[in-house]
């Protein structure tokens, strides 16, 4: 199942929320290693498993790789199997391989979707 349009990432999770993801999911991961990012509102549902393929900023494609959609939550932490249409989500992604650097590069730590600093990046 191929999205219609990019799913857009606001940012990287704080600790502190990722402490909060990790007790509620029971996760067992490294939360320094986590890759949970705040997702805006989604043009269609987008199952856990979907693979994207690429990063894209500016609607220019500056990485090619595989990223998992491994867990979907919103405010309350409350596990979906997707993404719903119309929802601002919080997702656990994996990325197969090397993590691009544009990640590490361009995500800044936000609290909520209301944080001032997000970016605007989106994985298609």
């Amino acid at each position: 199942m191929k999205t219609t349009k990019p799913l857009i990432i606001l940012g990287q999770a704080s600790v502190s929320f990722l402490k909060e993801w990790d007790s509620a999911f029971s996760t067992g991961s490294d939360i320094k290693k986590a890759h949970v990012f705040f997702c805006d509102y989604s043009n269609c549902d987008i199952p856990v498993g979907h693979v994207f393929d690429t990063i894209q900023i500016d609607n220019i494609i500056v990485a090619d790789c595989q990223i998992i959609l491994k867990r979907v939550s919103q405010q309350f932490l409350k596990p979906f199997d997707y993404i719903p249409e119309g929802w601002q989500t919080i997702c656990e992604f994996e990325f197969i391989g090397k993590v691009p650097e544009i990640i590490a590069a361009s995500f800044p730590i936000i609290e909520s979707w209301d944080s001032p600093n997000h970016v605007i990046i989106k994985f298609s």
